[in-house]
């Protein structure tokens, strides 16, 4: 497979500050971008299949600032919006981008996100402090 050079698709970044990356189980890769406040899916090829900036068409009103990102076994992606004090759930295609966890379930600075195939979703924050969730997500994201 030919390493695809994603800085330089449309002459201009396409990821900026890629700090967390994660494979989904169809291969596409979700990157977590601090620098962009987005998270960007790219495709077995490298190019773009969607990008997650905001739950609303005005992409600075609720400030979306991706950390830590993680997929399940199906293809779901999960990820801490630190800002905001949620993990959202999305899906490689674009059609799901939804908070399942939130601050009245105790998230505050969400830094990172693991999922296990128990059902457990762990978040770290930036306070050092790791907690444990059950959460049944949605085959597919559906």
């Amino acid at each position: 497979m030919e390493t695809p050079n994603i800085l330089s698709f449309a002459g201009s970044p396409l990821v900026e500050y890629p700090a967390r990356l994660a494979t989904t189980k169809s291969g596409h890769i979700a990157i977590s971008d601090w620098k962009r406040n987005c998270v960007t899916i790219l495709n077995s090829k490298g190019h773009v299949e969607t990008e997650y900036f905001s739950l609303s068409k005005n992409r600075k009103s609720d400030g979306f600032c991706p950390r830590g990102i993680c997929c399940d076994s199906e293809g779901v992606i999960l990820v801490a919006d630190f800002s905001n004090h949620r993990i959202m759930l999305l899906d490689e295609t674009g059609q799901t981008f939804l908070a399942v966890l939130t601050k009245e379930d105790g998230i505050h600075h969400p830094w990172s996100v693991g999922y296990g195939n128990d059902g457990l979703v762990w978040v770290g924050n930036k306070h050092g402090e790791v907690k444990i969730y059950s959460l049944t997500l949605p085959d597919n994201g559906k």
